[in-house]
């Protein structure tokens, strides 16, 4: 994610309003995206992977794209157990990305 504060070019408002709005848009994803895991929904897993996809490349959140693309891949798969057991990987993935904006915030990075 350091890359991602490079592509901005310095510009801190920018980056801030940008993790802001991953923050305020990740945790409802990653909800929704256990919701349809749980539920063995194919189509509603790959729909909410794209959505998190979308806002995690703004950022350059490179790790957790990664686990998003495995889940996606085991929902096309119909490998909801996999999907499953992917999905703490995944909420530590998202608790990295707001413990980075956290530090972003405070300048301290």
């Amino acid at each position: 994610m350091k890359g991602f504060v490079a592509y901005c070019r310095g510009n801190e408002d920018l980056v801030q309003k940008l993790l802001d709005s991953f923050a305020q848009v990740g945790l409802p994803y990653l909800k929704e995206l256990r919701d349809a895991v749980e539920s063995c929904d194919a189509e509603s897993v790959r729909a909410v992977c794209h959505k998190i996809r979308g806002a995690g490349s703004i950022i350059c959140a490179e790790p957790l794209l990664a686990i998003v693309d495995k889940i996606r891949q085991s929902a096309v798969d119909a490998d909801f157990d996999r999907a499953k057991g992917l999905l703490p990987e995944l909420e530590k993935a998202f608790s990295d990305v707001i413990d980075f904006i956290k530090k972003i915030g405070t300048g301290s990075n």
